[in-house]
């Protein structure tokens, strides 16, 4: 069950991060990076946390270029995740 809320929450949490790299405004962006970061972290998925940071901190000065590519990445570290999971039954 937790895991089950763990995985809707970061694929929520990415498709959010897409949908507001559109607004151009890297503050929601920020905070939702770090949330991530913070989640991702506390479950030991650290590929997922340190994209997630990378994001945070291009994000905290300013850096809309880096957003797409770093979603994009968030997005293939999940799959990668979902991949992991799949195979182990889970």
């Amino acid at each position: 069950m937790i895991l089950g809320k763990f995985r809707a929450e970061i694929a929520g949490d990415i498709a959010a991060l897409g949908e507001l790299a559109a607004s151009g405004d890297p503050e929601p962006i920020r905070a939702l990076a770090h949330r991530l970061k913070g989640t991702c972290s506390n479950a030991q998925a650290m590929p997922i946390s340190n994209v997630a940071k990378l994001l945070q901190t291009a994000m905290a000065a300013g850096d809309m270029s880096q957003a797409p590519g770093l979603i994009n990445a968030l997005q293939l570290e999940r799959e990668s995740l979902e991949q992991y999971l799949a195979d182990k039954g889970l």
